[in-house]
């Protein structure tokens, strides 16, 4: 186990990859991903995205089946926000 009481920070120009069993990321109070270009985010089974807040999809390109309320049984009711579609 590594522990840094004052941060750490990681920087490469190549290719940075983690490969575990399981990996988790926690943030006391925020977690941000960013991309200077695009992201992608694969699982071979499913993906879970839960919010005990507003939850938003912003794009473009969003498909239309992904637009105004989604209510299952089985999670919240989210509005996904899209942005104006000309």
């Amino acid at each position: 186990m590594l522990r840094f009481e004052n941060g750490l920070q990681m920087r490469t120009e190549g290719h940075l990859e983690f490969e575990a069993q399981r990996v988790a990321i926690r943030g006391r109070e925020e977690v941000r991903i960013e991309s200077g270009a695009d992201a992608h985010i694969r699982a071979a089974g499913s993906l879970n995205l839960k919010g005990n807040g507003d939850v938003e999809l912003q794009g473009e390109q969003v498909p239309d089946q992904l637009i105004g309320a989604v209510d299952t049984p089985d999670s919240y009711t989210a509005d996904i926000v899209t942005g104006s579609r000309d």
